[in-house]
């Protein structure tokens, strides 16, 4: 689909330079014709008038090859030659020549171009004698055949070079539709493996407790119990994936609340130090007050509960997980960091806000996690115009930090 796509949109461009092409020497080559046969009328007049002297008509003097070789010959009403100024013009062919001068005289044209397209004419009437004035077309010729070549002759190289142009032009344009074409595939395949995994456990469970259909419900507890964990499991991965969906499909509002992100940060903080307090790992707060920023609470709210979240789960064992806010210089950072005895590896970082992706997967289903976290993080910080980076290491751990700009930013003066 994508090389039809690239091969129409290079045949568009190519038909429209083309087309702008003939339209632009069309232009040209009419007005310089036009011009061209002004100047031969004009030469014809001043012939006429004796304003100049005519030079050899059919001359193969070079230095006169920029001259414009005029003549004119007076008829009588009764068709009789009583007249030829022209008197170093040579005619070859006197019959040819008579024949031409016949056609032009019965002609109703006051002007054209004689039957051979040699001579342009232009007929006067002067005292009741018909002059007819001729004019040699060899500059006009020449100097339009010379404008065709010269136009083929740019106009292919032109049309090369466009195709050139238009060929990168289309695979620039192109590349991001190819990626995001190539990032929904992946993603419709890693999301129908996710779910897989769920549906087989349902399956296999609905079919143990299908095979022991004496049983009560109350000792089938822990097939439904397990039934009810991945449907849940199954649920969240939907929500998350609507989530994304909904981001990808570019339906997002202007975010113009004012937003006391101290207040989320600490609502976030409070419900999770149980969690951590589960798992062995202690959650230390250091939240800066009264920072006000502008932004949508609830996604706020969602950010910073995946990040601790994150960390908490990916802490070493009786590891702790620090939060922390500030606001300096007109900017607000959220620091989440947790202890780790494994570090990030360079090249896994740059791919830590992939959907679907995991540093470590062996851990992803004891976690509970599809690795979609981090991707949802990711495009809340892109709606709020600020900005998210990793840095990890065993000696300081693993540090998210999130910057609000300036512009995005308002924190309010102590009472």
């Amino acid at each position: 689909m994508l090389k039809k796509m690239q091969i129409k949109f290079i045949a568009i461009l190519m038909c429209l330079m083309t087309l702008i092409m003939a339209i632009a020497f069309t232009a040209t080559y009419t007005n310089t014709q036009y011009q061209l046969i002004e100047d031969s009328e004009e030469a014809m007049l001043n012939t006429l008038a004796g304003k100049e002297v005519s030079p050899p008509f059919y001359s193969d003097a070079k230095d006169n090859v920029s001259a414009i070789f005029t003549f004119y010959v007076m008829i009588n009403s009764e068709g009789k030659i009583v007249k030829f100024h022209g008197e170093n013009v040579k005619i070859n062919d006197e019959a040819a020549f008579l024949k031409h001068l016949t056609d032009c005289f019965n002609s109703e044209d006051d002007k054209g171009i004689t039957m051979n397209g040699d001579l342009r004419y232009m007929k006067k009437s002067v005292q009741n004698n018909t002059v007819i004035m001729f004019a040699d077309r060899s500059i006009e010729k020449a100097t339009l055949a010379s404008l065709l070549k010269t136009f083929l002759f740019v106009s292919s190289g032109c049309l090369c070079a466009f195709f050139i142009i238009s060929y990168i032009l289309s695979k620039w344009l192109l590349s991001p539709i190819k990626n995001s074409m190539q990032q929904q595939m992946l993603f419709i395949a890693d999301a129908s493996h996710e779910l897989k995994t769920p549906i087989t456990i349902i399956s296999a469970n609905t079919d143990i407790i299908a095979s022991h259909s004496e049983e009560t419900v109350a000792s089938q507890q822990k097939w439904l119990g397990y039934i009810k964990d991945e449907a849940q499991r199954m649920t969240d991965l939907l929500n998350n994936m609507i989530f994304l969906a909904r981001n990808d499909s570019g339906t997002k509002q202007d975010i113009k609340t004012v937003v006391s992100l101290s207040d989320v940060v600490w609502d976030s903080v409070l419900p999770l130090e149980s969690v951590a307090y589960e798992k062995n790992k202690t959650l230390t707060s250091d939240i800066e007050p009264d920072i006000k920023i502008i932004g949508d609470e609830k996604k706020l709210h969602q950010l910073v509960v995946i990040l601790i979240d994150n960390a908490i789960k990916y802490a070493n064992e009786n590891g702790t997980v620090s939060v922390k806010l500030t606001s300096k210089q007109g900017k607000v950072k959220l620091f989440v960091r947790n202890t780790t005895d494994a570090a990030i590896p360079p090249e896994k970082i740059r791919h830590i806000f992939d959907r679907f992706y995991r540093v470590d997967s062996s851990r992803a289903r004891k976690e509970g996690g599809y690795g979609l976290g981090l991707a949802i993080a990711k495009t809340i910080v892109d709606e709020h115009r600020a900005i998210i980076c990793v840095k990890s290491s065993v000696e300081k751990g693993t540090m998210f930090t999130v910057t609000f700009h300036k512009q995005y930013t308002k924190k309010t003066k102590h009472s």
